[in-house]
């Protein structure tokens, strides 16, 4: 199986001479190991789209994302040749704003409109004026209670076992617990909701990069998930995300865990199949700072909010049917 940091790579084929120029990226395959069903993970094929634009804005002066809203138009299947284009709509002196659609068989499956720009590495103490971070007391501090050594690993469950060559997560109890307690609370006593969270590990000293935080962003269970206490024979298609980058760390910082993350999700509203969910990506600690005050060290480094369908897992099925037609 493909780690991730080779499946989302996608090669520059050319530029073309309309105004604005169109720079297009270009792929034989979505790769079919890290797909649900027969349907690339949401959150797969939109790191797929934020590499490319990362790449494009490499050697630019905005070279960090820190905006990402996109639209989930037509599902997306692996066989057919994948081309993401990337557009520059406007550049200013400190963001440019780039729209870019993944296109297969000459639709077009995902449009997004992203934010570029410059964040420095985040230092732990920030300045006070300008930012509300871990050790400040009114800052919000990691939702995990506890290291990654103290949490058992957790079964992907079926619709995730292809990714478990590549990736594996720990849920954390207390969540299950947490959620457990409202169900039995009058409602003025909590603010309602479903709340989930996992330590995740990309395997084979994968290491993560922030195009990825729109697969992390993607990767929870959600609300239906959570209330039945079981996957189901259903299909979670996202319709449409928003993907804020909030703190961005240097690589050679050892304070973070370089291959693992920590995911927190809540889904509020579910009616009719219909949910929302947001999920934060944190920072993990390295194997070496699990003592002490490892919480204060960790910081936010996305937020991801998105609304998404319930669908039978035949419709899922079905799109490969189609995709060999």
């Amino acid at each position: 199986m493909t780690i991730l940091t080779k499946a989302i790579e996608f090669d520059y084929a050319y530029t073309t001479q309309s105004e604005p120029p169109v720079s297009v990226y270009k792929r034989p395959s979505m790769d079919p190991q890290w797909a649900i069903g027969s349907v690339p993970q949401g959150g797969y094929s939109l790191t797929c789209l934020i590499e490319a634009c990362t790449v494009h804005q490499k050697n630019t002066n905005h070279p960090h994302p820190a905006s990402v809203s996109a639209q989930y138009l037509v599902a997306n299947t692996c066989e057919p040749k994948t081309r993401i284009n990337v557009k520059v709509i406007k550049k200013g002196r400190q963001f440019t704003n780039l729209l870019a659609e993944m296109v297969q068989h000459g639709k077009v499956t995902i449009s997004a409109q992203l934010i570029f720009t410059s964040i420095p590495a985040v230092k732990l103490p920030t300045n006070p004026k300008l930012s509300l971070l871990p050790p400040s007391s009114q800052a919000r501090f990691t939702p995990a209670l506890q290291p990654p050594s103290a949490l058992k690993p957790t079964p992907l469950g079926s619709k995730l076992s292809p990714f478990d060559e590549n990736m594996a997560w720990c849920e954390d109890p207390s969540f299950k617990a947490l959620n457990e307690s409202k169900r039995n609370q009058p409602s003025k006593r909590h603010e309602g909701g479903l709340e989930w969270g996992a330590y995740l590990e990309l395997k084979k000293g994968d290491p993560w990069k922030s195009s990825m935080m729109g697969f992390f962003g993607d990767l929870f269970k959600n609300a239906p998930e959570l209330m039945a206490g079981s996957e189901g024979l259903w299909w979670y298609p996202t319709m449409s995300i928003h993907l804020q980058y909030l703190s961005r760390v240097d690589e050679k910082d050892e304070k973070y865990s370089k291959t693992k993350v920590f995911l927190y999700a809540n889904g509020s509203f579910l009616e009719e199949g219909r949910h929302d969910c947001t999920v934060e990506v944190w920072t993990a600690p390295a194997s070496n700072r699990e003592n002490g005050n490892w919480r204060e060290e960790q910081v936010c480094l996305a937020r991801c909010t998105q609304f998404a369908w319930a669908l039978p897992l035949s419709v899922n099925q079905s799109r490969a049917k189609k995709a060999k037609l």
